[in-house]
């Protein structure tokens, strides 16, 4: 009876070891096939080449450039599924993702690849889905995600870039080219350069803008289907349109053009000609510099506010407003004025007219010619009332 006992215990502890080790086993074998180890690769190149990152399966991307003649690229995260395949062709290095099952559905599995390049190389990469950073790169950036941010700093570099659904992010870089998102903000950061920002669905932000004082570069292209546009400084000027949102400028050089369908426009220093326009809003912009130096025309209009424009007091120029007044506002006819630090001579029609085959309105006329009449001044708004002031 002992001698079964003790069999029977060798046994019992044989098969605790025993699936101990087989359960042992099965767990190393799921971490593989979770993809628990990294992939790792490395090849020798030289700066003046670019590598392209193309990802069908998604993943997020993180490019950095670094002062090695070597790209090195890792791959991290859920693996288990996709195969990746890392190609040479003299100084380029392709990366590129598919699916082992041809029929699986997108779902990154929090993979990311990694790459660092030399300083000077240029970047192309497609994912279906991730965020991608780019940083500490010289050279072209042109690329695309389906879903995610799109980050760049401390770059110079021509961009064509875009994301289908996340927020882009510029800061401290030299750039050109263009940006859009379609579905988030747009941030810049110690921006030099002229790049054309884009959104279908969010709000433009621009702050500690510098210039190089080039003759074509740097001016500031922005343009928003439903947003908002703050600028810090345009230098070199501005083209500034947004469907939906104000629009506000602290400091534009030689030109501003600013549209919005909706919001009001504001620009608190304006060093040259002024074209602006909203459908529905008031506008307030402000003329500095030397009055004679550079273009100076100015043209603003609104279908629905005040308008208030200051210029310097030695302006030469030649001065029209009009001031529609409709039946339908909700205002008295005796609140649309004209206020001018300027000598103006004033015409008000107080009877309904029809001009243009419009609609009948009331009107209230101004013009008048200063220090010569040299630049045009056309102020148009319905509803509302004009200052013209001296700064």
């Amino acid at each position: 009876m002992k001698k079964l006992f003790i069999v029977a215990a060798i046994m019992a502890v044989s098969f605790v070891f025993n699936n101990a080790a087989s359960c042992n086993s099965s767990l190393e074998a799921k971490s593989k096939m979770d993809g628990g180890d990294s992939i790792k690769k490395e090849f020798n190149v030289k700066p003046e080449g670019e590598v392209n990152i193309n990802l069908k399966t998604g993943a997020s991307i993180e490019v950095k450039g670094w002062d090695k003649d070597l790209l090195s690229a890792e791959v991290s995260g859920n693996t288990s599924k996709v195969d990746f395949n890392f190609e040479q062709n003299d100084n380029d290095i392709e990366i590129s993702s598919e699916y082992k099952d041809k029929g699986h559905s997108h779902n990154d599995h929090g993979i990311k690849v990694t790459v660092y390049v030399p300083q000077k190389y240029d970047v192309r990469f497609y994912t279906m889905g991730g965020q991608v950073d780019v940083d500490h790169v010289e050279g072209k950036i042109n690329g695309k995600t389906m879903g995610g941010n799109l980050n760049f700093s401390d770059l110079k570099a021509d961009l064509d870039v875009m994301t289908m659904g996340g927020q882009i992010n510029f800061k401290n870089s030299d750039l050109e080219g263009l940006a859009k998102t379609m579905g988030g903000n747009v941030f810049l950061e110690n921006v030099r350069g002229s790049v054309d920002a884009s959104t279908m669905g969010g709000n433009v932000k621009q702050i500690n803008a510098t210039s190089d004082n080039k003759t074509n570069a740097d001016v500031v292209n922005v343009k928003t289907m439903g947003g908002e546009i703050s600028i810090d400084k345009a230098p070199n000027g501005a083209n500034l349109k947004t469907l939906g949102g104000n629009i506000s400028i602290n400091y534009a050089g030689k030109f501003l053009k600013a549209e919005t369908l909706g919001g009001n426009i504001t620009a608190k220093e304006v060093d040259g000609e002024i074209n602006a326009k909203t459908l529905g809003g008031n506008v307030d912009v402000t003329m500095t510099g030397n009055p004679e130096e550079g273009k100076r025309d100015v043209t603003i209009s609104s279908l629905g506010g005040d308008i208030t424009l200051t210029v310097p007091k030695d302006l030469s120029m030649s001065v029209e407003i009009e001031i529609s007044y409709t039946k339908n506002s909700d205002k008295d006819f005796s609140d649309c004025k004209i206020y001018s630090d300027f000598n103006i001579v004033e015409n008000r029609i107080d009877k309904w007219e029809t001009r243009n085959d419009e609609q009948k309105k009331k009107y209230v006329l101004g013009s008048g010619e200063i220090n010569g009449g040299k630049n045009k001044i056309t102020i148009k708004t319905y509803n509302g009332s004009v200052y013209l002031k001296k700064s």
